[in-house]
Formats: C-alpha cells, structure tokens, sequence
C-alpha cells in the first residue's frame, strides 16, 4: 500500500473544511431575512480578512478620535531615505494644520511603535512627547489658538512592519531591489507619522531618496530628480489634489521609463501620462498600455473631463494613487 503523504492529507482536511462552510453558511443563509444575511455575509468576509491578512481595521479609542477632531491636516512635506539592505526607512515629516478649538494642547498622530522618534517640534520649538502604544502624542505647551495655523515637524527612523496586503515590502524583481507600500486602510502609521484618519485630505510634497540604481515614484508631478554624492538619487515629487493618508505610496525599483500625453476635451491642457515597467515587462507593457490616453478620453466623454487633469498621470492611476498594473500579457 503506497503511504498518503501529510501535504494530501492537509489539503484533504482543508476542502472538507471549505465545502462545510459553503454548506454551512448557504443553509443559514437561505432561512435569513435580508438584514441578518447580510451581517452575516459581512461577519464571515471579516473573519476572512482577519485570518488572511490580520487585523486590518484598528478602532482608534473615542478619546484619540475626539483629540483628532480638534485640528485639521493642511498639508504634508514627507522626505524619506531608503536604508534596503538593513530594511531601513529615516524620514522627517513635516506637517500644515489649522486648530479647530482653543483646547488644543496636545496633537495625536498614528505612529506604530516600531518607528524610532529622534525629535519633535511644534511652531519651530522642541516639545515633550509620548508614545503611547500606536500613538505619538505631541504637547503643544499652550500656544495654539482657535483657527490658528500650525506646523509640526517630527525626525524618526526604523524597520517598517509589513502588515495586511503589504503595507511595506521589500523585495527583488530582476535580481533589482523592489520597495513598495499598500497602505490600505489603516497601514500608513507603520512607516510614517500621520493624523490617519481617510476624512481628513491633505496635499503633500514627496522627497525620496534611494540608491542610484533605482527609481522612486509616487502619485502626483515629478519635480526633480537629483545625483547626490553619496551614490543615491532624490527624486521630489508633488500633488496638487488633497489625498488621504492610505494612499500615499512608494514605488522603488529598477523601472523602464516613457511617456505619453493626454489632451483635454477642450484641447486646452495636456496632461503627461508616464509609463514605469520592470524591464522584462516593458515590451508587453507597451502594447497593453498604448490605449491609455485613449481611455482616458473615452471615460471623459462619459462622465466629464478627468478630474485630477493638473497632476501627471503615473502608468495609469485610479483615482490619486500610483496605479500598480498587474498582468501584463503583450
């Protein structure tokens, strides 16, 4: 009698456990009025994720929610510098807001307690902080008034976790580093400081910095590109629509490069759409992309010019996020 290696027995056990649950949740489901199916639906679909990808929805506590509302985010300048071979980030995050209330004495920000705080400012001045389990908490000193302008700047360093759909990843494509960020919904604080609260839009201004080798792409208009002595480049990048924190991204690696423009429906503005492949991929990409600017157009005569036609359009975007295309078949 041939011997039933332990793979097949697991993958055995694991239909039989699925083909249950299908059973299970179709014979609960059919006795359901539409409400309860559909929490129940939506308790099963969560308890998926959760497996899956661990817990992707953090509940920040009402008093954090409450601190959070007593401000609103202006706008971001974000320079970071990739450390790959430590699997290191040091960034400095400096922050535009407008007080909402005569109480705010201190600013909450999300910041996983991985990341490494080296020193903060309020308006310019050095204050005392606190972490506290996923928070930064910032003391203000008293010197922020109702509908006041402010600025935080907060220095820090670390080795970003890699949480849910992988919310920083280090990798390699064609024996090339490749750094990426998927900060759905509630990753962003692993590896930058921010109010995380999606409500709550911003512009912002990206300085990445990377060894020279690489590219570094983000949502918005590339600024400029920089060789700096050391053997890394910077690239600085812009956005002129508010975003929210979750869509901030990082895309680095060994790209390809080439552009294409989009012209408006009134022929009065061209918008640059620009191309980043790995470079086994950038013949195929060149004849599955080519109909972009076209599409472009097709939706517009549908539902109304492109909405974010001011800012350049990185491999195709959905909605302000660095569109990373999958398959690519040529």
């Amino acid at each position: 009698m041939k011997k039933v290696s332990l793979g097949v027995i697991l993958l055995i056990f694991l239909l039989v456990q699925v083909m249950w649950t299908l059973f299970f949740a179709t014979a609960v489901t059919a006795v359901m009025d539409p409400d309860s199916k559909e929490r129940f639906v939506e308790s099963l679909l969560r308890k998926y994720r959760d497996i899956t990808y661990g817990d992707i929805d953090r509940k920040d506590p009402p008093h954090v929610e409450s601190m959070q509302n007593l401000y609103d985010v202006i706008h971001h300048d974000l320079s970071v510098s990739i450390d790959i071979p430590n699997k290191q980030i040091s960034g400095l995050m400096k922050m535009n807001g407008q007080s909402l209330s005569d109480t705010l004495n201190y600013i909450y920000l999300n910041l996983e307690d991985n990341m490494k705080v080296d020193y903060v400012k309020v308006n310019g001045e050095n204050v005392t902080y606190e972490r506290n389990d996923v928070y930064l908490i910032l003391n203000t000193k008293g010197m922020i008034g109702k509908l006041d302008e402010f600025n935080v700047e907060v220095s820090y360093n670390g080795n970003p976790l890699n949480k849910g759909f992988d919310s920083f990843a280090f990798k390699k494509f064609d024996n090339f580093p490749a750094v990426y960020t998927l900060s759905e919904p509630t990753y962003a604080p692993t590896w930058w400081p921010c109010k995380d609260v999606p409500r709550d839009k911003f512009t912002i201004n990206m300085s990445i910095t990377v060894p020279s080798e690489l590219t570094a792409a983000t949502s918005g208009l590339l600024k400029e590109e920089t060789t700096n002595e050391d053997g890394t480049k910077t690239f600085v990048w812009e956005t002129k629509y508010p975003m929210t924190t979750y869509l901030v991204s990082l895309n680095i690696g060994k790209y390809d490069r080439w552009y294409d423009t989009y012209t408006s429906l009134d022929g009065k503005k061209q918008m640059p759409v620009e191309y980043y492949t790995y470079p086994s991929y950038t013949d195929n990409a060149k004849i599955d992309w080519k109909d972009t600017p076209e599409m472009i157009k097709f939706y517009s005569e549908i539902f109304g010019e492109y909405p974010f036609i001011d800012d350049l359009r990185t491999n195709g975007l959905v909605m302000q996020y660095l569109r990373r295309l999958g398959r690519i078949y040529g």
